[in-house]
């Protein structure tokens, strides 16, 4: 028959397991939610420098009218809003 001391060593070593994937499986998670959550503070430091770039260029050059896009596109018959 079954030895019942190598049986229970089987269903510890299967615990282990479990609970180390758990651990394993938590910290990855938070690894990837820290990543992801700083990419919201770059984003916004960036399109404030873009921001003062754009009041710079206004107030020293002599541009009147300062687009951060290089082309823009409206259809024939179209209407599209404009930000200054």
């Amino acid at each position: 028959m079954f030895n019942k001391r190598a049986s229970l060593e089987i269903s510890i070593q299967a615990i282990v397991i479990v609970v180390l994937a758990m651990t394993l499986l938590g910290l990855g998670l938070v690894f990837i939610r820290n990543q992801f959550s700083g990419l919201g503070s770059i984003q916004e430091e960036v399109q404030e420098q873009v921001k003062g770039k754009i009041l710079d260029d206004l107030l020293s050059g002599d541009k009147r009218v300062s687009f951060p896009r290089t082309d823009i596109t409206i259809d024939k018959g179209g209407a599209q809003v404009l930000t200054v």
